[in-house]
């Protein structure tokens, strides 16, 4: 059955997220019906995102923020790890009409489009935030794709830069 939905979910969207041997340090991981992208460095996060796997996706949002649209989510959570506390920056992009879902099946989501940008301008060697993963969760058609970057200390909550 699962091989199937697999088939057929290629055949709606094959315009999914790529296998992970085209970024170099990332690692494929599906979590319930999540597909992720996670940096090697902070494989860490899992075991946190295996935990929210059932959960409703305002639970990543532990600290919701102001919006300006209504596809995009954001937020940010806290990690504690290796004795100190992380805070990571979460956008949640979603695909609520039909005619959106549509156009998914023939592009890439916001969520990888923006991966992947800040991938290439870090691999260029432009200093720029690598994001922590990427993920996109579908059933058919992308409901959902997600997009999670280390905070830095330096960015306030209110600055609107994303």
């Amino acid at each position: 059955m699962h091989f199937f939905r697999q088939v057929l979910s290629f055949m709606v969207s094959p315009f999914s997220i790529p296998n992970p041997s085209a970024f170099s340090g990332y690692l494929s991981k599906t979590i319930g019906q999540v597909h992720w992208l996670i940096h090697s460095q902070h494989s860490f996060l899992i075991p946190f995102l295996e935990q929210m796997k059932d959960a409703t996706t305002e639970t990543l949002l532990a600290i919701p923020r102001f919006r300006r649209h209504q596809y995009k989510k954001m937020g940010e959570f806290e990690i504690s790890h290796g004795g100190r506390n992380e805070t990571y920056l979460v956008k949640i992009y979603n695909y609520p009409h039909l005619f959106q879902k549509i156009k998914q099946c023939f592009k890439h989501t916001r969520g990888f489009h923006e991966f992947n940008a800040t991938y290439q301008t870090a691999m260029r060697g432009i200093p720029v935030e690598v994001p922590v993963a990427c993920g996109e969760r579908k059933y058919l058609f992308t409901k959902e794709s997600y997009l999670i970057i280390r905070k830095n200390q330096a960015q306030s909550v209110d600055t609107g830069i994303f």
